[in-house]
């Protein structure tokens, strides 16, 4: 708002040259307004028409010469409208950024859909470009070897075969692991479970017994590093006197898998069956090759019983020394012989193993060749067979089915009756008799492990002492608690002649 100065002669005459009316000294406040906005219109009319600015304006003569004092002009209309068209941007741009962030507001869930939506089409595209790399594997393949299509799809087929077998052998292998788990698990339960029970048994024995038990420890543990001692030296004499063994081994085995590799070359001609005549004549071939073959098997086979006899009849005609350092020395030549005669007959069970097993393959392979003959016959058995089995797995499929429906029946069942069973007291009850009983059972057992001791050292007054005691405490036990009728039989001696007590009990 203009305050009621008097303006300069000067400023005035700017004003009007620029467009703006200037009140009169006698003017009213609406007027002054009205001549405002008519101010404010003309600043932006001369900044839309790039008019040079004016903040200071000068007020002393230009022409002459002689220093006067200068008087410095404020335009306050001028600075309002600056700061209103500052004011107007400032306005627009927030405009425009509220705009902008309604939008990114908007696109947000739309961004998130997009998201889920293109994770499931990346993982499409990956494995559409897998196949693509596959596919242009197949095309250089037979661009440049010249392959058709019927052998492509046999090594196809091959791959496919044995990429299953391979899955199925880690399936097995899987549950194998799970098994052997399983069994390792309750085979720590079983020993932890004897270890306590040993524990206990220490605990319970006397000074004299629990002496003994120490010493017989102790025995053990010297005997068995013995043992060890002796194997090291029985390992080392092996090492020095079996090389000849082992390259007899290495030659049989070296044999075997050419036995191996023909019949794989066998099972490739059988299933790329052209020309029954050649195929013929190449099994006759081999067929031959291997009876050959399996005689000098044989031949070999007669050579080591024979080796083995003659070692049998020299360990049979040897004495034992009185001596036990004699008996250890002649112990680690004898179980070295012994050891050579247990791998000489390993080898013969293995040779005979394998002739058994090729004289069934050569018999399989002419039982292929006949059949092979009436391919159309094999054919429709082929598809007979795979008739019945469709028909058979629907049938398990069914009877899978109803037995599932029984199971979750009788599972529901056994959750009821358990969950009353543990809200009654009284199966609670027995369960904890049943935790005593089987605590007095042992304390039993132990006893009569006492008293087998007791025998060898002539203490058997004190132990009848304490079985007595024992059968008293059982007796008020049983008096005070009913449980199942069952019978109890407490083993004691008496002038060496056996007494059974029996205990009944009802419940």
């Amino acid at each position: 708002m203009f305050t009621k100065e008097k303006m300069p002669i000067k400023q005035i005459r700017a004003a009007s040259s620029i467009g703006i009316e200037v009140p009169k000294r006698n003017a009213t406040a609406s007027q002054r307004r009205h001549l405002t906005t008519s101010q404010d219109a003309g600043v932006s009319l001369t900044k839309s028409n790039n008019l040079p600015t004016r903040s200071l304006t000068s007020a002393r003569p230009s022409s002459s010469g002689i220093a006067m004092r200068q008087r410095s002009i404020q335009d306050r209309s001028y600075y309002a409208t600056l700061l209103r068209t500052r004011i107007r941007a400032l306005r627009l741009e927030m405009e425009r950024l509220n705009n902008e962030k309604t939008k990114h507001e908007l696109q947000v869930p739309s961004r998130t859909a997009l998201e889920q939506t293109a994770e499931p089409l990346a993982l499409e595209i990956r494995q559409l470009e897998s196949t693509l790399m596959d596919y242009n594997f197949l095309l250089n393949k037979c661009s440049n070897n010249n392959i058709n299509l019927v052998e492509l799809r046999e090594e196809w087929q091959k791959l496919k075969e044995n990429n299953d077998q391979q899955s199925k052998m880690l399936d097995d292998l899987f549950e194998e692991k799970k098994n052997v788990e399983k069994q390792l698990k309750n085979a720590e339960e079983k020993l932890n479970m004897e270890k306590q029970r040993s524990e206990t048994t220490f605990k319970n024995m006397e000074n004299t017994f629990a002496k003994k038990y120490e010493a017989a420890e102790m025995k053990k543990l010297q005997l068995n590093e013995i043992i060890k001692e002796k194997e090291n030296i029985l390992n080392q004499l092996h090492f020095k006197q079996t090389p000849s063994n082992h390259k007899h081994v290495i030659e049989k085995c070296e044999k075997l898998i050419q036995v191996e590799n023909i019949r794989e070359q066998l099972r490739d001609e059988v299933k790329n069956y052209n020309a029954p005549d050649q195929q013929k004549e190449s099994l006759l071939r081999t067929i031959k090759h291997g009876k050959k073959e399996l005689q000098t098997i044989e031949k070999q086979i007669t050579r080591i019983k024979n080796r083995i006899e003659k070692v049998e009849k020299e360990i049979g005609t040897k004495n034992e020394l009185s001596d036990n350092e004699e008996m250890n020395f002649q112990s680690a030549e004898y179980f070295n012989n012994v050891d050579e005669e247990e791998k000489k007959i390993t080898d013969e069970r293995l040779i005979r193993m394998n002739i058994s097993k090729f004289r069934t393959q050569i018999q399989q392979l002419c039982q292929e060749m006949e059949k092979y003959g009436n391919v159309d016959q094999l054919y429709e058995n082929v598809e007979n067979k795979k008739k019945e089995l469709i028909a058979k797995k629907e049938l398990l499929q069914n009877h899978l089915n109803k037995n599932y429906n029984q199971l979750n029946v009788v599972q529901q069942n056994i959750s009821n009756v358990e969950e009353k069973l543990n809200q009654n007291d009284k199966y609670k009850q027995l369960i904890n008799y049943e935790r005593q009983l089987w605590e007095i059972e042992n304390n039993i057992q132990k006893s009569k492990q006492a008293i087998a001791d007791a025998e060898a050292n002539q203490n058997i007054n004190i132990i009848k002492d304490e079985l007595i005691i024992t059968l008293n405490m059982l007796i008020q036990f049983f008096q005070f608690k009913k449980l199942h009728h069952r019978k109890i039989n407490i083993y004691t001696y008496s002038n060496s002649e056996l007494l059974t007590v029996v205990v009944n009990v009802d419940l």
